[in-house]
């Protein structure tokens, strides 16, 4: 069973580091945007490189150095990403009956 962290809307899906696409770009540490409050989830510290991927649908990946790295938000516990680890970054959903929706933080 794979490791898994959940922070908020986001679920952090840990992966081999060779499975990030070669094409992902590098990003700025921010994970998530709240469209409800403008919060954020944030990487901060350690040795870590976040990337996306638009392959017509935004996928996110971040991958640590040797140093842990802390996922931040202004709403929630922040939580400890360990070390020479890779992770998928998926923005959780909710069902409606008419439509799925980004769930909103």
């Amino acid at each position: 069973m794979s490791q898994m962290f959940r922070q908020g809307d986001l679920l952090f899906v840990k992966i081999e580091a060779n499975a990030i696409p070669n094409n992902a770009k590098a990003g700025d540490g921010i994970l998530a945007l709240g469209e409800a409050t403008g919060h954020h989830h944030k990487l901060v510290g350690g040795d870590h490189f976040t990337f996306a991927v638009n392959d017509g649908a935004l996928r996110q990946f971040a991958k640590m150095g040797e140093a842990p790295a802390m996922v931040t938000h202004q709403e929630h516990a922040t939580i400890e990403l360990p070390g020479l680890t890779a992770w998928e970054v998926f923005r959780q959903r909710e069902y409606s009956p008419t439509q799925l929706r980004n769930v909103m933080d």
